[in-house]
Order: C-alpha cells, then structure tokens, then sequence
C-alpha cells in the first residue's frame, strides 16, 4: 500500500508511543544489550502535550492506515531540535525516516540557524541519515544509573547549595530563562512548562549565599535533570544535592544523562556508583552550549 505522510493528531500519541518502545528495544537486542524492555503504554505525555503546544513539529508515516513512523521536533528561539525519529521495526528501511525528517526539518522555517538532535551512539544508520543533512557529532552523552543507597549525603555546610523549589507557574519560567540562556544559548519556556507540571518532579532553584548559580530537577523515580550551573565550577556542588534530593525520594535507582564534556558531573556519577547504560551522541549543524555545565533530562527532551 501507498504511504501517507501528514501531520500527527491528539489520538497518535498511542501509536507513536508503541513505535517508540518497538523501535528502541529491537535496537537494544540487536545490539546485544540488557537492557529493561520499554513499554508501549499508557501513551507518552509529552506527545500530547508536543500537540498542543507545537503541533506543526508533529509528523506521522502511515502504511494502509497504521501509523509506522514519527517525527516529533521541537523550536527554541533560533534552535530546531529533533526529539523524536522513530519507524517500526519490519518497516525500516524503506525511506520513511528519510521522508519524516524532510517534513519535520521545516518546523520554523526561515528564522532557525541551527538544528540538533541527541541519537543512539550505536546507531550508524540513523547518524548516518544525519551527516547527510549537515548534522555532526559534537558531545558525547552518557545514560548512567546506578542504585539510589549509593547517594551519600550532601557535602558539609561549607560547601553546600541551597535548594529552593520552584512553583509551577510564570515566575518560575522567567527564572529559568536567563540560566537557560547562559548555558544552553536560548530559553525554553516549553519544555520548563511541560517537566514543571510532570508527575513525580521538582525543580530546585540553587543558591549560594543567597545568590542564584543554576537550577536542577530531582525525579521521585531517581532522575536528575536536566540540571544547569551559571559557572562551571559550581556543577560538582549543585549535582551533589540534586543527587541527595533524587535518592530520598524513595526510588531504589538513580541515574541522570550526562555530556561527555562534563568532567566533574562524570567523576561525581561514578563517585556515587552510576555507571553507563546506555551511550548517545549530540549531534547539531554549529557548535552550541556550554556542555560542562549541563545535565540533560534525556534524550528527547535534552
């Protein structure tokens, strides 16, 4: 049959959610790796909420009626981020990631100057497929987790952070802003909007001495991230804590996915007995962001 290519409605979010899951453990097995299957259900949140508030980034490929593929980006200021890539294993190959990148790679047309996504490291045909539109590697990431009895305390008085939650609310979105800006180049009143109001999260605004030196979330299932430091120098301290805050919300895991370039978020992870899961790549038309000072919350949602 024909495929059809079009843009992505509220009742796709099952479907691109079961292709996801699909996808990524078909990955995982041909690659050999142990890692916990993905479940299709219930549906991704942030999907429905990409609908709503993005839907012109949303594409789906469908093949007599079935949804096969999808696309999900995403625009911050300038920036084109590609979130989601994925086809249904006994579909791929045909062209369909291609053709869903193509339509997808439109999303805010004129006005973006630069494109990035962050894949699979042991993917070479979907890296492939990237190179080809003049996306490069530029960092390393690395999943990494690890149990949560491995999180000692924060560090003494002297060095501590302050951790200040944040409500989810406009004013909180206008503090994040200007740190977002500092580190990463742009803002992201979306995404912030989105983790801010998602089930099981915290964002912490860090203070020391009563003065702001970057924010972090803390995830009742263990996460942490995404996590920004104004200054380099302060991602061990403001790590340390979130790492604190994310084990004593009774998870039996924590983990957090971290750049390559952060050296001190690195030592720190493996300090509290994280190691690596799973390796991706960040992959972009220019260089951007300050790398060393940044966690990302995953893959899609950086």
């Amino acid at each position: 049959m024909s495929l059809v290519y079009r843009p992505a409605r509220a009742d796709d979010a099952a479907p691109a959610t079961a292709i996801f899951a699909a996808a990524v453990n078909d990955l995982s097995a041909r690659h050999g790796l142990a890692a916990p299957p993905l479940r299709p259900l219930p549906p991704n949140p942030f999907f429905a909420f990409c609908l709503r508030d993005q839907p012109e980034g949303f594409w789906v490929a469908e093949d007599g009626g079935d949804v096969i593929g999808f696309a999900l980006s995403r625009v911050l200021g300038e920036m084109w981020f590609l979130a989601f890539l994925f086809v249904a294993p006994g579909h791929q190959g045909r062209g369909i990631g291609r053709e869903l990148l193509s339509r997808a790679a439109a999303h805010g047309g004129p006005a973006i100057t630069n494109r990035a996504l962050i894949t699979f490291a042991y993917n070479p045909s979907s890296i492939s497929l990237y190179l080809k539109h003049g996306m490069y590697p530029r960092e390393s990431i690395y999943w990494m987790a690890g149990p949560s009895h491995g999180a000692p305390p924060a560090r003494p008085a002297r060095a501590a952070v302050d951790y200040e939650r944040l409500p989810a609310d406009q004013a909180a979105l206008a503090v994040l802003a200007p740190i977002d800006r500092a580190v990463l180049g742009f803002a992201r009143d979306g995404v912030h909007a989105y983790l801010l109001n998602a089930p099981g999260a915290a964002c912490y605004l860090c203070l020391r001495d009563g003065c702001p030196i970057g924010y972090a979330y803390a995830w009742t299932n263990g996460r942490v991230g995404p996590l920004a430091a104004i200054d380099g120098s302060q991602v061990r301290a403001v790590m340390d804590g979130a790492l604190s805050l994310a084990a004593g919300g009774g998870s039996r895991q924590i983990s957090t996915v971290v750049p390559g370039a952060n050296a001190d978020a690195v030592s720190l992870a493996l300090e509290r007995g994280l190691r690596l899961t799973f390796p991706y790549v960040l992959m972009s038309e220019k260089p951007f962001g300050h790398w060393d000072r940044y966690l990302c919350h995953s893959p899609g949602l950086m």
